[in-house]
């Protein structure tokens, strides 16, 4: 039995949204036709009126298209779980923020990091990336280093440890607090590499697509 059969009733995909619902509810419709056993969990700002405005000052011009606070629609899917809490930083300090609090209430020993706007072209990623893997392994994705060097993966899709996390008592910080350079989950990854994990760098994308607006594969997979 390989790394992934193995682990596989132990893997959640969690999905962060940030006043897009439309756009989350299509990467979670999405990825439950590739993997319609793995819990998905969203986390979610709530909406006022300055997260609405700090949104509008992120995504300008055709990226608005994505605003949707309409979350009412991720709420009640099978096997899914809807966590929102306040807003708190710009766009990757944000994020950060967000995954560090929704991480209390998720236990498994991997999640899937899934950004809104991704979607799966062709089957096998989660196998691809899991592939070669073993306990030595803290997380996989694309390689995408600090500028410190520190070793670190893109989080359009990726792979990391949940165990791990609440063991050594981690965050997904990133961003301003940080020198406002600096990708959030980025920490985590450099300290458990310092612990002697190892990060798996691979090409999950290559069975992906990033959508973006007024194009082909946003008409096709939004």
């Amino acid at each position: 039995m390989n790394y992934y059969e193995k682990n596989k009733k132990d893997i959640v995909c969690l999905i962060p949204t940030w006043l897009c619902a439309g756009l989350t509810l299509g990467a979670f419709n999405n990825f439950r036709r590739y993997y319609p056993d793995v819990p998905v969990f969203f986390i979610d700002d709530e909406y006022s009126e300055d997260a609405v405005n700090k949104f509008h000052q992120t995504y300008k011009g055709s990226h608005a298209e994505i605003f949707d606070p309409d979350s009412t629609k991720l709420i009640g899917l099978p096997n899914s779980a809807y966590i929102r809490v306040p807003h708190e930083g710009m766009e990757t300090e944000g994020h950060g923020n967000a995954i560090t609090k929704a991480m209390p209430l998720i236990r498994h020993k991997w999640i899937v990091h899934l950004s809104a706007d991704v979607r799966f072209t062709r089957e096998g990623v989660l196998e691809y990336m899991f592939d070669g893997m073993n306990n030595n392994y803290c997380g996989a994705g694309e390689r995408h280093d600090s500028l410190e060097g520190w070793p670190n993966v893109a989080k359009e899709l990726c792979l990391y440890r949940g165990d791990l996390y609440h063991k050594y008592g981690l965050n997904f910080f990133g961003g301003g607090k940080l020198g406002g350079h600096i990708d959030c989950g980025t920490l985590m990854y450099r300290d458990l590499v310092e612990k002697g994990y190892k990060l798996k760098y691979c090409d999950p994308m290559s069975y992906a697509v990033h959508i973006r607006p007024n194009t082909e594969n946003w008409d096709k997979y939004y």
